[in-house]
């Protein structure tokens, strides 16, 4: 790894980090792939536990149903004590 300077105008790294950007996906593709080996064989819990990821972003990551639908909007029910229309329109 370099460590980039004022002078560099590589676009191809983060210039924060002096990271390629790609990096990141490389590792989180290596940790997927030892996740899902060391899953056969202690079991997903203790799998998780080791490679420190949570389980429940773990099991949000590999959702294979849809997320929930949410209920349509219901109408807005006028208040009891509201004024009829009529009465609003004499009321304005």
């Amino acid at each position: 790894m370099t460590i980039p300077t004022d002078t560099d105008t590589d676009t191809d790294t983060d210039t924060d980090t002096g990271r390629d950007p790609a990096a990141g996906s490389v590792f989180e593709d290596a940790s997927a792939q030892a996740l899902e080996d060391l899953t056969a064989v202690v079991g997903r819990v203790q799998a998780c536990t080791a490679l420190g990821v949570s389980r429940a972003t773990y099991y949000r990551h590999h959702r294979h149903s849809p997320a929930p639908v949410r209920p349509p909007r219901r109408e807005r029910r006028r208040h009891p004590r509201a004024l009829e229309a009529a009465e609003e329109e004499r009321v304005l």
